[in-house]
């Protein structure tokens, strides 16, 4: 009654009979766009955001808000209770959107380009050569990620589009032992099974390779074939690293101070890495990324025991154009947070296999690198 609106439901619950409420989260990778609880009809919630968005400054966000490429997870959950009709329902809800460029228009299409029936805009992402019908997204351990002997590879993750989808994983070790499964996500895309976490027990370059294969039925029908594969965005054949180094692992030297370093945002950048006096039969690698693409993975030219490489986002902006490469804007929050990691195999000085490495995280205008051992630790 009258009552209840004008003091609110809250200091009258023994008088409701109905509980509903809904859930909104949308996020970009790198970014919380929108989250909230909804309860009732407050006016105060605004559930919409343009592509200008600065998003309270959030790290990585964007002078200029969101740029073509980018891409937005949306989840939603109803609840609904009523003891009384013995209703206790729980509705969940995922769905992908991407910003297109200046000149695409906005619309809604059936998943995987049509094979479901209905109509395509194409490919859900492309980046350079590169298109995606369907991708994973790594929210455990990241492609290409430096971890200590004995952690655990954790495959966790969230399909796009976001429907029920198989998922089939080879791990090799630096060996070459092979452990291989195939598990399912949820209906929503969401994939993670803890029974399938696998030890990192050998030092050295781990490799993955991911396949997901939709396997549901979407709003549009039944897939037809040729049904699309993918993988993790970047992923090369299907194919990503993971790099495992002792506990008390040195790392490598570099031609920068240690800590924070100021830089000229937008520029290129320089670097050069160089492997320990004692090491032999050297092997260089780079790779770039951000918390939403792998930009770059590539081998590095050893001169010696010294691998030298340029970072430019001017020319990867070509291909990725979610990059901000111009410079604009001040603080971490200006453009994408880049990081970068630097590996060099080969035999150590007392004749093992070994991998050495030095990660640097660039936050627009400011470089962090820390090596541990200048710290003491």
């Amino acid at each position: 009654g009258g009552t209840q609106n004008e003091y609110g439901a809250s200091l009258f619950s023994n008088l409701l009979v109905n509980r509903a409420y809904a859930y909104i989260s949308a996020i970009r990778p790198d970014v919380t766009a929108r989250q909230f609880v909804i309860g009732g009809n407050s006016p105060l919630l605004d559930l919409h955001w343009d592509s200008e968005d600065p998003y309270n400054r959030q790290l990585g966000a964007g002078a200029g808000g969101d740029s073509a490429g980018d891409y937005f997870f949306l989840y939603g959950g109803l609840v609904v209770q009523n003891a009384e009709a013995g209703i206790n329902a729980i509705v969940p809800y995922a769905a992908f959107a991407s910003v297109g460029g200046e000149t695409a228009t906005a619309g809604v299409y059936p998943p995987y380009r049509g094979a479901g029936g209905g109509g395509t805009d194409g490919a859900l992402l492309t980046f350079g050569d590169d298109s995606y019908d369907v991708f994973f997204h790594p929210t455990g351990v990241r492609p290409y990620q430096v971890l200590t002997q004995g952690a655990m590879l954790t495959l966790a993750g969230q399909i796009a589009p976001t429907l029920l989808s198989q998922v089939d994983v080879v791990i090799t070790s630096p060996s070459g032992e092979k452990t291989t499964y195939r598990a399912d996500s949820n209906p929503l895309g969401y994939f993670y099974h803890p029974k399938y976490d696998h030890e990192l027990d050998e030092i050295g370059v781990w490799t993955v390779e991911l396949t997901v294969t939709p396997i549901g039925t979407s709003s549009a029908g039944t897939l037809n074939l040729p049904i699309p594969t993918g993988s993790v965005l970047g992923a090369q054949n299907k194919t990503f690293s993971v790099y495992v180094i002792a506990p008390d692992a040195p790392v490598l030297e570099w031609s920068r101070p240690e800590g924070k370093i100021a830089v000229s945002a937008g520029a290129p950048l320089n670097f050069s890495v160089t492997a320990p006096s004692d090491w032999s039969g050297l092997r260089g690698f780079v790779v770039v990324s951000t918390a939403s693409n792998i930009l770059q993975a590539d081998s590095l030219t050893m001169t010696g025991r010294t691998a030298s490489f340029q970072y430019n986002p001017t020319t990867l902006s070509a291909s990725f154009p979610n990059i901000e490469a111009e410079g604009r804007g001040t603080g971490a929050w200006a453009s994408d947070v880049v990081t970068m990691t630097f590996i060099i195999t080969g035999t150590d000085g007392e004749g093992n296999p070994n991998i050495i490495v030095r990660t640097t995280t660039l936050f627009h205008d400011t470089l962090y690198s820390v090596d541990t051992e200048h710290l003491g630790g």
